[in-house]
């Protein structure tokens, strides 16, 4: 109750920490005191590092289907997705959606096909993208084979970004930018 209402009072509703609560109760094991506790403890991660607390928990409460897959590491691996956000000016969502096409093998052996020829050389390997279930380690494979192949955005060609972008899933040459000057070096986990 105490945290439910220190969380209301700087802006996050009960009716959304109570959700989270929930949430965390069901799929994540943890008691409901432990599920207030790290709800308090995402309020002042937001506040460590400058990240708006109502849009840290409004991200939360948008992915966490996608999150619970993480069990008790869920949090671990949002908060390192909300500070990679941060750094490279995209939303957490675009980092999953980004990070998601290599769930399944098929789609991640076609991505990684289409890079790979791109890049001239075998610069990511589709096992390790499907094996590796943490986001922002996928999202650093990617910008490692990218600077591997010596590639930098200023110089690709305007049709090389194109379809580089396109063969990374992302929704345009603008989102290729922001993963290519992103920084998910030990972010992950």
């Amino acid at each position: 109750v105490q945290s439910t209402a220190m969380l209301d009072k700087v802006g996050i509703s009960v009716e959304e920490t109570a959700e989270n609560i929930g949430v965390m109760s069901a799929a994540m094991g943890m008691s409901e005191a432990a599920a207030a506790k790290t709800q308090t403890a995402m309020f002042l991660f937001a506040q460590e590092n400058n990240i708006a607390s109502k849009q840290m928990f409004s991200d939360f409460q948008q992915n966490r289907g996608m999150l619970m897959r993480f069990g008790a590491d869920a949090v671990d691996v949002f908060q390192g997705l909300a500070i990679a956000a941060k750094q490279s000016n995209m939303e957490v969502s675009q980092l999953i959606s980004i990070s998601e096409q290599f769930d399944r093998f098929d789609t991640a052996a076609e991505s990684v096909g289409r890079l790979n020829a791109l890049l001239g050389g075998p610069f990511l390997n589709t096992l390790e993208m499907v094996t590796s279930t943490d986001p922002l380690e996928r999202l650093q494979m990617l910008q490692e084979g990218l600077i591997n192949a010596g590639k930098g955005f200023d110089d690709m060609s305007y049709y090389e970004r194109q379809a580089i972008a396109d063969a990374m899933g992302l929704k345009d040459v603008g989102e290729l930018a922001l993963v290519m000057g992103g920084n998910f070096d030990g972010l992950a986990k």
